[in-house]
């Protein structure tokens, strides 16, 4: 058995036809043929089926192979064409290079046929898998999930996949394909001038860059570019080749992270603070019971303790809330009334929210006594007033 392959023959001559079939047959071939000797029979067999290879009689009645040639390649096709001839000039052999012919055999050199359709199936099969390849590598590109791109040094893109469409919130890549850089994507316009004057220097693969966009909506991204510099022979810049991720959400969640890191410092600040204050509120209020024992009843420096006693009694408020703040309190539930701990938490309250936001509190008649930690308590009175205030678009009432 020899190895099977579509072959359409350009011929009017059943005998040359065959003395060709013979010869493939010979060369361990198993020719599937038809053969065709005019024009619309051979756009006929070409719309019917497709063909591994093509041999085209140079000269025929009404038809010639040069015209076959045109056809098939005026279609597109990349089915190897051997033209065959009874004579050969060097005139008729360049004509039909021109044309597209993959080889040039006469009729009288048959020999030539087998190496000649071996060579030509060999390259057509590589030719075949090279566009496979290419195909399926730009599928790749196309559905690849961050944004890809070729643009140019005066700032067009050149070639874009989808993810870049959508990353810049355009419509289509014809839209993209419009877009002046500089202007259109780069939030600061001189950005990528910058950028562009950094690539100069550096002699990496893939440059790493992070800049800021804008969508087509006017939002700003923070985006994370990859940028390979291809050049010509003489060292000129021909394209860029990018890859682009939007790391706004990145940058967004590190900022949290550092300003959580911040106050967890000042937490911890705050908590040796209030635990040091609270051990020089001790001295004081112990001093002051210590002297309210050794007055009489009706001493008029009494007063004067009970006043130091009152506001060494107010700093211990403050250092709970501190110490809540902190989160380093120990629990000390008691029945407290919730109005109270309203009153008392209110001054830290406007502090912690800021002068430009008003508080006003109300509080109802019946609100009654719990069982809690103070300082809990107040705790939660302060993280209801920060969220509340972090949630006011402009800081209103």
């Amino acid at each position: 058995m020899g190895v099977p392959i579509r072959l359409l023959l350009v011929e009017d001559s059943e005998d040359d036809a065959q003395l060709l079939l013979r010869e493939l047959k010979r060369g361990g071939y198993a020719p599937a043929h038809e053969r065709v000797a005019t024009e619309a029979t051979l756009a006929a067999a070409l719309d019917r089926q497709e063909w591994d290879l093509v041999i085209g009689d140079h000269s025929m009645p009404g038809f010639s192979g040069i015209a076959a040639l045109v056809l098939v390649r005026g279609r597109g096709l990349d089915v190897p064409f051997i033209s065959v001839s009874g004579t050969l000039t060097e005139d008729m052999a360049v004509a039909a290079m021109k044309a597209g012919a993959n080889d040039w055999v006469t009729k009288g050199q048959l020999k030539r046929l087998i190496p000649a359709v071996e060579r030509e199936l060999r390259e057509a099969k590589a030719r075949a898998a090279l566009r496979a390849t290419e195909a399926s590598f730009a599928t790749m590109v196309q559905h690849a999930p961050v944004g890809i791109y070729r643009s140019t040094s005066d700032g067009r893109f050149v070639a874009v996949n989808e993810a870049l469409v959508q990353l810049l919130g355009y419509g289509s890549a014809d839209e993209v394909l419009q877009l002046d850089m500089a202007r259109d994507v780069y939030a600061d316009p001189t950005e990528r001038q910058r950028l562009l004057a950094r690539d100069i220097n550096t002699d990496r693969v893939y440059d790493e860059l992070e800049t800021t966009w804008r969508r087509k909506d006017g939002r700003v991204l923070s985006v994370q570019l990859s940028v390979r510099t291809i050049r010509s022979a003489a060292g000129h810049v021909e394209y860029y080749e990018t890859f682009a991720r939007d790391i706004t959400e990145q940058r967004r969640l590190q900022a949290q992270l550092v300003q959580s890191q911040k106050m967890e410092a000042v937490g911890r600040l705050a908590g040796g603070v209030a635990h040091d204050f609270n051990n020089l509120l001790t001295v004081i209020t112990t001093s002051c019971d210590l002297l309210l024992e050794d007055l009489a009843a009706g001493d008029s420096k009494r007063e004067d303790v009970e006043q130091v006693r009152k506001a060494a009694d107010g700093a211990a408020a403050l250092t709970r809330q501190l110490l809540a703040f902190s989160r380093q309190q120990v629990l000390t539930p008691q029945v407290v009334d919730l109005g109270d701990v309203v009153h008392g938490v209110e001054k830290m309250l406007r502090r912690v929210i800021g002068e430009d936001v008003d508080l006003v509190t109300v509080l109802g008649s019946d609100t009654g006594a719990v069982k809690a930690d103070v300082g809990q308590l107040e705790q939660v009175l302060m993280n209801l007033a920060v969220n509340a205030r972090d949630a006011m678009a402009t800081g209103a009432n």
